[in-house]
């Protein structure tokens, strides 16, 4: 079957964004939960895209439901917003922390000693 240009459109921009995300396509396949060959063959164009098959790549590249669909229809990928990360500690705080695990770890080496 020959690869249509948004299928191919879809492959490049697959195999670019696999690249921003330091993945092997092993990776990326183990990721939307299909095999190596089923990842090949969407890449390919040679291969029926399923919902499921739809959603896990997406998933897997770290892009926004509906991205492939776009992409086949002319539009391009949006990728996900990174996780929203804590604010950084305040020293104060770091200390309490820090305070907290070598109480957290006396305790544990007092309890063995006596067991």
């Amino acid at each position: 079957m020959p690869t249509t240009q948004p299928q191919h459109r879809l492959g490049v921009l697959m195999d670019q964004r696999r690249g921003e995300l330091r993945l092997r396509w092993k990776d990326v396949a183990a990721r939307a939960g299909i095999s190596y060959e089923g990842i090949r063959a969407v890449r390919n164009g040679t291969g029926a895209i399923r919902a499921l098959t739809e959603l896990g790549i997406e998933d897997a590249l770290q892009w926004e439901r509906g991205s492939i669909r776009s992409v086949l229809d002319g539009g391009d990928p949006v990728p996900r917003e990174p996780a929203a990360t804590l604010p950084p500690m305040t020293p104060a705080e770091l200390r309490d922390v820090l305070d907290y695990l070598q109480f957290k770890r006396a305790s544990n080496t007092s309890a063995e000693r006596g067991a």
